[in-house]
């Protein structure tokens, strides 16, 4: 009964920790999220093979965990608890998808930069994390609006930059502060 109640304890703080990442949510859950909303609007959604795809998630947040809190000697979470997590993540986004299959169907059809930018102009945002990579803050209608988010990351330390998107062109037309 321990090693149950061990497993439990485990599937909880990984689902957790999942749950509670940004950068694992943006770079994996999102990701998974788009591509089987877009198989369920297709109707070739499985069930089975989802839980293929979150277990990539759980596997993701296993190894950046253990990197935080564990040592290099031994995994903290099983195997099998890795798979309980997928299993778990997976039954929720099935669960959310009944429930609202408007947000689904918003999800699959989600339009990319490029798709957007061939319908006219529109602004991106971007800022460099304290690990140096890029993160996309969202796109927006108005330069006002772009300019806003772009200087609440500043302020917040980041560099931040905005991005015209008109058609096949693409400037960088503000930079902290300052226009280009």
């Amino acid at each position: 009964m321990a090693q149950d109640d061990d497993d439990i304890d485990a599937l909880r703080e990984l689902l957790l920790f999942i749950e509670n990442d940004g950068d694992l949510y943006r770079q994996r859950a999102q990701p998974i999220m788009k591509n089987l909303a877009k198989k369920m609007v297709k109707g070739t959604y499985d069930s089975d093979r989802a839980v293929t795809a979150w277990k990539y998630l759980a596997d993701a947040g296993a190894k950046k965990y253990q990197k935080e809190f564990g040592t290099e000697d031994s995994p903290i979470f099983t195997p099998a608890v890795r798979k309980a997590v997928a299993i778990e993540l997976a039954d929720a986004f099935e669960s959310e998808a009944k429930a609202n299959p408007d947000y689904i169907e918003k999800l699959a059809k989600g339009a990319s930069e490029r798709r957007r930018a061939r319908e006219g102009v529109f602004y991106s945002v971007a800022h460099q994390g304290s690990g140096g990579g890029f993160h996309s803050d969202g796109t927006f209608e108005t330069l006002a609006e772009a300019k806003e988010e772009a200087e609440y990351r500043c302020a917040m330390g980041h560099f931040a930059e905005v991005t015209k998107y008109d058609g096949d062109k693409r400037e960088t037309i503000w930079e902290c502060g300052r226009m280009l």
